[in-house]
Parts: C-alpha cells; sequence; structure tokens
C-alpha cells in the first residue's frame, strides 16, 4: 500500500494571509477616511469662528492706545473704529503731517470689511477690503473701557468675546 502525500503548497497559506491583509487594510483605510472627513469639517468650522475674532482682537491690541478705539455708526452700520492721531513729528524734510487716519471694521454683504481713511477724505464703507466672510459684527461698549465684539457667521452661528482696553484710564 501506497499513502499518497498531500502536496500543499506555498501559495495555499499565502493567499489567505494576503486576503485577511488586504481586508485590513481596506478597514483601517476607510476609517482613516472618516476621521479625517471629521477633522477637516471641525477645522473649517473653528476657523470661520475663531479668524474674524482673531483678526478683530489683533486690530485691537495693535490699536490699543487711550483714546483710539470706539464705536460708531456709520452709513447704518456699526463700525468699531481705530482713530490714530496725526504723526507730528518731522520727516527728513522737515515737513509734517498733521492728518490723522481711521481704521473701520464693519460688516457688508456677508463679510467682515476693513477701511482706513484718512481723516480729511470722505470715503464710503463699500470701498473696504474684504478680510473673511461674516454676515454681523455687533460691538457693545461696556463701562471701563470694556467691549463686547460679537460675529455673526454665515450659517448663522453666533460667537463673542469680550477685549478690554489696556490703555483705558
Amino acid at each position: 500500500m501506497r499513502f499518497e502525500r498531500s502536496r500543499k503548497h506555498m501559495i495555499d497559506f499565502i493567499f489567505p494571509l494576503t486576503l485577511v491583509f488586504a481586508v485590513s487594510a481596506l478597514i483601517v483605510l476607510l476609517l482613516s477616511a472618516r476621521v479625517y472627513a471629521a477633522q477637516t469639517e471641525q477645522a473649517d468650522k473653528n476657523y470661520q469662528t475663531t479668524t474674524p475674532l482673531s483678526y478683530i482682537t489683533e486690530k485691537f491690541r495693535a490699536n490699543d492706545t487711550y483714546g483710539v478705539v470706539s464705536v460708531e455708526k456709520r452709513e447704518g452700520r456699526e463700525c468699531l473704529a481705530f482713530h490714530m492721531p496725526a504723526d507730528t513729528s518731522a520727516d527728513n524734510n522737515g515737513n509734517t503731517d498733521t492728518t490723522g487716519y481711521t481704521t473701520y471694521l464693519y460688516t457688508d454683504g456677508g463679510w467682515l470689511k476693513e477701511l482706513v481713511v484718512r481723516d480729511d477724505a470722505d470715503a464710503s464703507l463699500k470701498a473696504g477690503k474684504k478680510v473673511i466672510e461674516a454676515r454681523d459684527l455687533t460691538v457693545t461698549r461696556k463701562r471701563n473701557g470694556l467691549y463686547r465684539i460679537m460675529i455673526t457667521e454665515k450659517n448663522g452661528t453666533q460667537v463673542s468675546r469680550l477685549l478690554a482696553e489696556r490703555s483705558h484710564s
């Protein structure tokens, strides 16, 4: 009697192992894509909520000099205004600039805009530079140099921040 030896090939072992590896890799890839999509959505949401407030905060801090910050109505819009006085120091030719300028932050047409205007010029808010999408800006001056800045995003979400004038006397 002759016993037959079963012949097993290496492929009988490698094929199932490769199949398990491929299925595992596909599952990991699909889960990674879902996590990536969720992270991207969260990053976009954070960008929309924090960027306008961060921009306004930086402008506020850069112009935080006593008497510079105010809230104004201009062309029916509420504006955060930074009034910079004239630079009275003379240049190399002995000339002085006796005109100050004002920077306005406001919303118009779904955008947070910025307009820098010399105090002796007449400019429309339509001429402002688009900064970032935002539906509405509300600025409320509280007592003791405290300001509440509220931004309404393009999707209607409202976010706010309290800013204090450090230069307030």
